[in-house]
């Protein structure tokens, strides 16, 4: 039907399994059932491709069908094909060429195949499925604008543009799924549910964008992502990054979870001042990094939300570094003094740092900073130490010197050598406060605060 005014095709069952059918028409109108209207109560689509070849400035070509479709290509000048009615399924491949723009406005598109795109693809109203198996996003595009995505590919989604995506809702990820972008970006306005894994390699990143933080859920695993908005992005289960964390322009809300960087990820907080806020309550699980063969300095950016929080820790392994590609050590940092009671709870450090390690020996330092508003209120810093509670129930201690306070940071300093753990609680105080005292008997009757 080349040139017709429109074409509407009604019946009990719709047959395509090969060529091509043509439409060059536009400017339909919706009373009339728009410029192509395929409605049918069985079909049967095999092969083929429907050609919408029209197009004009100012107008549209409207199309709905409620048949899966094998191949649909938009590829008139100045051409917009605009979805409505009914949600669409294209099995194969949807193709986009130069000079059109396809807008599925608000109903749901459903593609098992590739997405070829060198024009315009305006999704910011409806959901884009991926169901298909080992999927590409590819072509030249001048726009790529989805809404809400969701990645059901068997294997992989492979993203090609050179031109970033961007996403104005959420994103999700099934179990079954992987969205690799390579070296390309993703820019994502919304939420996150991962179950399944994003892939990145190189420059390639997913970047959160916007102005509402991201809630960032589910147990798949991560490539690189980037923090680009003032509002962050807030963890809702353990975080597996495999990649780069950037900090760009904002924080990471970690809460009580885990974020676990496997061998080759980091932290990359530039020259910014955002870092990783957890809880910092006795269930927080902190920031595990595994080591590598190599490893010379590992920061830990760890903090409380709010100003003036910012607490790090710092582990630096003399050259020429770690001798292994195994072990890991995990952070956490706990608002709350440990291990002291009555009158010494006002002259020790109110905070402390949790390490759990397993590790090769090494020779070293963990240096642990953080505000002097963290000092309780009677602490003398000329008359304290660090102190660490190890696994074994036994304080240790080391040189006063090790303690410093310049300005209104305060660090503590924990050297090692030979050490195969570096695990224990890490606070400051004075000694006296920490000995453990293992059995008390009274030798008068009354209270403990009489005199003898």
């Amino acid at each position: 039907p080349v040139g017709s005014a429109g074409i509407d095709l009604t019946g009990s069952n719709f047959r395509m399994t090969g060529g091509d059918l043509i439409y060059a028409g536009f400017g339909g109108r919706i009373l009339d059932g728009g410029d192509v209207r395929i409605v049918y109560l069985s079909s049967n689509v095999t092969g083929g491709t429907i050609r919408l070849t029209g197009g004009a400035a100012g107008k549209q070509v409207l199309f709905s069908s409620n048949v899966k479709l094998y191949n649909l290509s938009c590829e008139g000048s100045a051409q917009k094909v605009v979805l409505w009615e009914m949600p669409l399924e294209v099995v194969h491949e949807l193709r986009v060429a130069t000079g059109s723009e396809f807008l599925p406005q608000r109903v749901d598109l459903t593609l098992g195949g590739a997405l070829v795109c060198d024009g315009k693809f305006n999704g910011e109203k409806n959901k884009t499925i991926f169901n298909g198996t080992h999927q590409t996003i590819s072509g030249n595009a001048a726009q790529l604008v989805f809404k809400d995505v969701e990645v059901q590919t068997v294997g992989s989604l492979i993203y090609q543009v050179a031109l970033a995506a961007e996403q104005k809702g959420n994103l999700s990820i099934n179990n079954a799924g992987i969205l690799d972008l390579g070296a390309r970006q993703w820019r994502l306005n919304g939420n996150l549910l991962n179950d399944g894994e994003f892939t990145t390699s190189g420059t390639g990143a997913l970047h959160l964008v916007g102005t509402n933080r991201s809630e960032l859920r589910g147990n798949g695993n991560y490539g690189s992502f980037a923090i680009k908005k003032n509002a962050g992005a807030i963890a809702k289960d353990n975080i597996k990054l495999h990649g780069t964390l950037a900090l760009e322009d904002g924080n990471f809300i970690l809460d009580r979870y885990l974020l676990h960087i496997f061998r080759g990820g980091k932290i990359d907080r530039g020259t910014t001042s955002y870092y990783i806020v957890t809880s910092g309550s006795f269930v927080a699980q902190g920031i595990k990094q595994e080591l590598a063969l190599g490893d010379q300095s590992i920061l830990f950016p760890l903090g409380l939300e709010g100003n003036n929080k910012y607490t790090p820790a710092l582990l630096t392994i003399d050259a020429p570094g770690y001798a292994q590609n195994d072990g890991y050590v995990r952070v956490v940092n706990i608002n709350n003094t440990f291990g002291v009671v009555g009158d010494c709870s006002q002259k020790v450090l109110n905070y402390h740092w949790e390490v759990e390690s397993q590790n090769q020996a090494l020779t070293g330092q963990l240096e642990f900073s953080c505000p002097t508003s963290f000092k309780a209120a009677q602490m003398s810093v000329s008359e304290s130490a660090p102190l660490c509670f190890q696994p074994s129930a036994q304080w240790m201690q080391q040189t006063k010197d090790n303690l410093s306070e310049s300005g209104t940071t305060l660090k503590v300093v924990w050297q090692y050598a030979n050490a195969s753990s570096l695990s224990g609680r890490y606070t400051a105080g004075p000694p006296l406060c920490f000995l453990m005292v293992k059995e008390v008997e009274s030798v008068a009757a009354g209270r403990w605060s009489d005199p003898i």
